[in-house]
């Protein structure tokens, strides 16, 4: 499976799609901060965002002991689910990075982030890839066509992902749809180059 390629996807996606999103402090405050009514408080759990930000710091260098120690510590000290998640996360996708894809998974298994979080698609893409790689095909194929929708600005890697699930299994010809549907409507795209070099395998 081209796992560092996907890897670079969702490290991609993390950089380009909110601005600063690896480097500076964690956007969940400024989410909270834009929900709350205009009462004058406003509740910010400012532990929480400082290990966040160094974790993503951390991250950013490719320490990624440091990087799990600041996540933990950012998951310890969450305020609410919204933040528990989005440490849970980068817990997942940092370890991910480190080659632990089973560790991983007992973090991203029950992570159902909400679709306004600004890592959504990226954690969508995550747990997809972590459910394949840990051979639990029939939840991949069920998570993905779960989240198809919400996500659908993955939707060419999730086809190629659902793809993979059903090579897995030996379910070749749904395999073959689903990766000539990637090649015929993203054309060009890193997606569509994984799911040729699968079908001239096939």
């Amino acid at each position: 499976m081209k796992t560092s390629l996907l890897l670079k996807i969702i490290g991609r996606l993390l950089g380009n799609q909110h601005s600063g999103l690896l480097s500076s402090p964690s956007t969940v405050l400024g989410v909270r901060a834009a929900e709350v009514p205009d009462s004058g408080f406003a509740w910010d759990n400012d532990e929480y965002a400082e290990y966040m930000e160094l974790g993503k710091e951390y991250l950013q260098q490719e320490d990624y002991i440091e990087a799990i120690f600041s996540f933990t510590d950012a998951m310890d000290v969450s305020f609410d689910d919204f933040e528990e998640e989005e440490a849970i996360f980068y817990l997942a996708y940092v370890e991910s990075l480190s080659g632990d894809f089973s560790k991983a998974l007992s973090f991203a298994r029950d992570l159902c982030p909400d679709h306004n979080a600004p890592y959504y698609e990226q954690a969508v893409l995550l747990k997809a890839n972590l459910l394949i790689e840990n051979f639990e095909h029939d939840k991949a194929i069920s998570w993905i066509q779960s989240q198809s929708i919400s996500a659908s600005g993955l939707t060419g890697s999730l086809l190629l992902l659902e793809g993979l699930a059903n090579f897995q299994l030996g379910k070749i010809m749904a395999a073959r749809e689903l990766f000539q549907k990637v090649r015929e409507e993203y054309p060009g795209s890193e997606s569509a180059e994984i799911a040729y070099e699968y079908l001239e395998s096939m």
